[in-house]
């Protein structure tokens, strides 16, 4: 049963995937204190791997076209397995709604109204995120191009502005780091933004020409790996060793603009765009989680699954993570292993058993 009635271009594709791998930015800032000067380089081999995940799940999804997981799944498990397997995707995703929506209530906390209480954040991001899914997969699609090109464009502005208090001497020395530490920032880098972008096989389904999905969800992670390692060098080249301690570096290092007596307080253009782009994932997770409920429990349409999942995200969001260390913890240690089976050894596995299968139909043809 299909319940998405929109279909969306092989670009949109692309944007809503760049959008999505952009929104885990505030990721960076988990990582440096264990890479410090050499984010980038994790950055780099992060982004490798995950070019290897995508080019395993947008193969999948080419091979199943017009299906969403929960449909691959029960197709190559069978209806009780791959049911079973579907279940424990969505409460992954609808964990990670829960994970994010408390991330960007932190960062509205920390950095703009101290004096409110996160539930107050809480509820509003739900509220905006349900309104968005209950209007459909076209109007996502639509907005994450604006959304997209509003967040590389501040990326950009903020770069050129500081590029005179840029000290690259601060990327010195190269590779000054253990194995262990080098693992472990390449792990989390690939586990979280270019890991999660399994949560697209709910969404590859409605691509127009299934054919391109590959090569437009490989552009966006190269888009993604781009704009990470200019963030990351900017930061460590405006903020040196400095920037492994501070909580939100890209903010602290925009508070540094000043151009004559116009350009200042460019942290809140960054602050604007960083939240509208994490709003822009916690919308996609949202989005996969009630159409992956909907299929599993036959309904005709996610719509009437959209604030329920919302109240009960409210519910869990507002008590998660009391500490900011919680985060950090669970972030860079936890998750990347936990991950793991979700984000690769299953779409590896369901991939491999379906080549078999059409192996073997291909020899009993012959």
């Amino acid at each position: 049963m299909k319940l998405e009635k929109g279909k969306i271009s092989s670009s949109q594709l692309m944007y809503l995937m760049t959008g999505f791998i952009l929104g885990s930015t505030l990721l960076l800032s988990f990582v440096a204190p264990i890479t410090k000067q050499n984010t980038w380089i994790a950055i780099l081999f992060g982004g490798a791997a995950g070019l290897i995940l995508v080019y395993i799940t947008s193969t999948l999804a080419m091979k199943f076209p017009e299906k969403n997981l929960v449909l691959i799944l029960e197709t190559v498990y069978g209806r009780y397995v791959g049911k079973i397997i579907s279940v424990l995707y969505i409460l992954f995703f609808w964990m990670l709604i829960t994970f994010n929506v408390k991330g960007i209530s932190d960062f509205f906390v920390t950095l703009i109204m101290p004096e409110t209480p996160d539930i107050v954040f809480i509820i509003i991001i739900v509220l905006l995120c349900g309104y968005a899914v209950s209007k459909g997969l076209e109007v996502i699609a639509r907005t994450s191009l604006l959304l997209v090109s509003i967040f590389i464009i501040e990326v950009i502005l903020i770069f050129i502005l500081l590029y005179k208090n840029l000290d690259f001497t601060n990327l010195l020395p190269i590779f000054d780091i253990s194995l262990s530490k080098l693992v472990q920032g390449v792990h989390t880098i690939t586990a979280i933004p270019f890991g999660e972008t399994v949560v697209f096989l709910f969404i590859t389904g409605y691509v127009s020409k299934i054919e391109k999905a590959r090569k437009a969800s490989l552009s966006a992670v190269v888009i993604g790996i781009v704009i990470f390692i200019i963030i990351s060098i900017r930061n460590v080249g405006v903020l040196g060793n400095s920037c492994c301690t501070i909580r939100y570096p890209s903010y602290q290092a925009a508070r540094l603009i000043e151009v004559g007596n116009i350009l200042e307080r460019m942290e809140l253009l960054l602050a604007i765009s960083h939240i509208a782009i994490i709003f822009f994932k916690i919308t996609i997770y949202y989005y996969a989680t009630t159409i992956g409920v909907a299929q599993v429990l036959n309904l005709r349409s996610n719509l009437p699954l959209v604030y329920p999942i919302g109240i009960i995200s409210v519910i869990i969001s507002s008590i998660i993570f009391v500490f900011h260390l919680d985060s950090v913890e669970i972030g860079t240690n936890t998750f990347p292993i936990f991950s793991l089976p979700f984000v690769f050894f299953i779409p590896l596995v369901t991939l491999i058993i379906v080549n078999i299968k059409e192996k073997n139909k291909k020899k009993g043809n012959i």
